[in-house]
């Protein structure tokens, strides 16, 4: 006869794995609010950009959390859609993340399929903007404008 098999409780620290996400994340965000990138060099450029002349899939994002730290939401799509249409599905995974940390509650099989899929939206609403813009004709219009061009954000 099999004894039941043992109860495994969550580590204390679990409970406050939201917090180093959190915390850094609405650090990174204010940084970027508070100093525009286009202005400020503190942030460095693109390598892969200066190598291979395509735009990664992190081009604009910088520009786009700026705009959209300041509540710009026209300039922040123009920068990056894919970062900005990503937005609504990412925020929510990660709000009913934090919830059941906080909680102490086990996920259950239904929310990791809601996490899967929401993240998987969110991924290709992302990547594939992010890749289209390098190639010619009418996907040139997901690129961000040049440095030069962005209007002052002040």
């Amino acid at each position: 006869m099999n004894p039941a098999p043992p109860v495994l409780k969550p580590s204390p620290w679990r409970r406050w794995a939201w917090a180093l996400v959190v915390i850094p994340v609405g650090l990174a965000v204010w940084l970027l609010g508070a100093n525009d990138p286009v202005e400020t060099k503190i942030y460095p450029p693109c390598g892969f950009h200066k190598a291979t002349g395509l735009l990664c899939p992190g081009c604009g994002g910088l520009r786009s959390t700026h705009h959209l730290a300041n509540g710009r939401l026209g300039q922040a799509f123009q920068n990056h859609p894919g970062f900005v249409l990503a937005l609504p599905f990412l925020l929510p995974l990660v709000s009913v993340w934090i919830w059941h940390r906080v909680r102490n509650d086990e996920e259950t099989l239904r929310t990791r399929m809601i996490y899967d899929r929401a993240l998987k939206m969110a991924l290709i609403l992302f990547f594939v903007p992010a890749l289209l813009r390098n190639l010619p004709g009418p996907f040139q219009n997901f690129a961000p404008p040049p440095v030069a061009k962005v209007a002052p954000s002040k």
